[in-house]
C-alpha cells in the first residue's frame, strides 16, 4: 500500500505537458519581405520590360540608358536615338562591340578601363598609344589628350567626351546638351548633333533622333518631333504618321539631324 502511494506521488510531481504552439493570427500585421536581387530581377521590383534596370540587369532584353528594352543588345538592332547597351555602339543600325583594346571607340570616344581613343580605335591602359607618342594612362597619352591637358599632335583628345579647343589648344568637355559635338558628331545618349552643338532629341518639340521620336511623329519637313497627326507629308499636307519610334528604332523618314557613328 505504501509503495502504491509513493508511485502516485512521483507521478504528480512530473513536469506538465508542453502546450501546443499558439496559432498565428492571419490578420495580424506581418513584416514585409525584403527584396532579394539573388532571387531574380522580377522579385526585386525592377528588371521588367520597359521598367528600370536592376543595376545593369533585366529579366529579359538589355539595359539601355537605365531602362530594360528588347533592343540594344550586341548584334541586334539599335534602340531609338541610336542607343545600345553598355559596351555597344550603333553602327549602320546595329549594335556592335566597342571600347575594348583594338575595338572601335564607343560613343563620345569612350574606351573601357581607362583606355585611350586613338584614330578611332581603343588602346589599352598602359599600352603604347601608337600614332601618338607616349603610353596610355587613364585616357592620357604621354601627358596630352585628357581633360584640361594640351591637345595631342593633330588636335586630338584621347580621353572620353573631349574636344580640342581651337582657341586654347586644350582638351575640354563635349557631347552634353548645349556643348560642342564631339569629334565625328558624337553626342551623349538622347542627344543629336545640330549645327555643331548637341541638343536633346526625341521629345515633343525637340529634334528627331535619327528620324525617330519617343512619342508622336517626326515631321519630315522640319525633322522635329510633333504630336501624332501634326506631321506634314512630303507634299506639304498633314498626315497621321511621320517617323514613329519602334522598339528597334526604325523610322519612315531619313534624318539630316542625327547622332553620328
Amino acid at each position: 500500500m505504501r509503495r502504491l502511494l509513493f508511485v502516485l506521488l512521483l507521478a504528480g510531481c512530473s513536469d506538465p505537458p508542453t502546450p501546443p504552439p499558439a496559432a498565428v493570427d492571419a490578420g495580424a500585421d506581418q513584416p514585409a519581405p525584403t527584396p532579394d536581387l539573388a532571387l531574380g530581377p522580377d522579385l526585386a521590383g525592377c528588371g521588367l520590360p520597359g521598367g528600370a534596370c536592376c543595376g545593369d540587369t533585366c529579366s529579359t532584353g538589355s539595359c539601355v540608358a537605365g531602362v530594360c528594352r528588347s533592343c540594344g543588345a550586341l548584334g541586334g538592332a539599335c534602340c531609338p536615338g541610336r542607343l545600345c547597351a553598355a559596351g555597344g555602339r550603333c553602327t549602320n543600325g546595329a549594335c556592335t562591340a566597342c571600347g575594348g583594346a583594338g575595338q572601335p571607340c564607343c560613343l563620345e570616344h569612350t574606351c573601357a578601363g581607362g583606355g585611350c581613343c586613338v584614330a578611332g580605335s581603343c588602346v589599352g591602359n598602359g599600352s603604347a598609344c601608337g600614332k601618338i607618342d607616349g603610353t596610355c594612362a587613364d585616357g592620357s597619352c604621354g601627358g596630352c589628350g585628357a581633360n584640361g591637358q594640351g591637345c595631342c599632335l593633330g588636335s586630338v583628345c584621347t580621353a572620353p567626351a573631349l574636344v580640342c579647343s581651337a582657341s586654347f589648344y586644350v582638351c575640354e568637355p563635349c557631347g552634353g546638351p548645349t556643348q560642342q559635338c564631339c569629334p565625328g558628331g558624337d553626342c551623349s545618349a538622347g542627344s543629336v548633333c545640330a549645327k555643331g552643338l548637341c541638343a536633346r532629341c526625341g521629345g515633343l518639340g525637340q529634334p528627331c533622333c535619327a528620324g525617330a521620336c519617343d512619342a508622336g511623329c517626326c515631321d519630315p519637313g522640319t525633322m522635329v518631333c510633333r504630336a501624332a497627326g501634326q506631321c506634314s507629308s512630303p507634299d506639304g499636307g498633314a498626315r497621321d504618321g511621320g517617323a514613329r519610334v519602334t522598339d528597334a528604332g526604325s523610322s519612315d523618314a531619313a534624318a539630316d539631324l542625327r547622332p553620328h557613328d
